[in-house]
C-alpha cells in the first residue's frame, strides 16, 4: 500500500490507531509525506492512548515530522 500524503492544516497521520484497537501488524507500506513544501502529514503511525499493542514491519516510511509516535497516557 501507498499511504502518501494526507492530512489538512491541523492533523495529518498516514495510519490513526484509536482507542481499545489492539493486536495490529502494519507490514510492507510505503507511509510518507512526498511533497516538497506543505507538507500536512506530521505522523506516519500515531497511536492514541488507550489503544493496545502495533507492531510495525517491513515499511519505508520518510518526510513526516516523525514516523511513529504515541500519545501520552490520561
Amino acid at each position: 500500500n501507498e499511504v502518501v500524503d494526507n492530512g489538512g492544516p491541523r492533523e495529518g497521520y498516514g495510519f490513526y490507531i484509536r482507542p481499545k484497537a489492539s493486536d495490529l501488524v502494519i507490514e510492507g507500506n510505503q507511509i510518507a509525506d512526498t511533497r516538497a513544501s506543505g507538507r500536512t502529514q506530521r505522523y506516519g503511525v500515531y497511536k492514541t492512548a488507550g489503544a493496545g499493542a502495533v507492531r510495525l514491519v517491513g515499511n519505508a516510511m520518510s518526510g513526516q515530522e516523525s514516523d511513529y509516535r504515541e500519545a501520552a497516557a490520561k
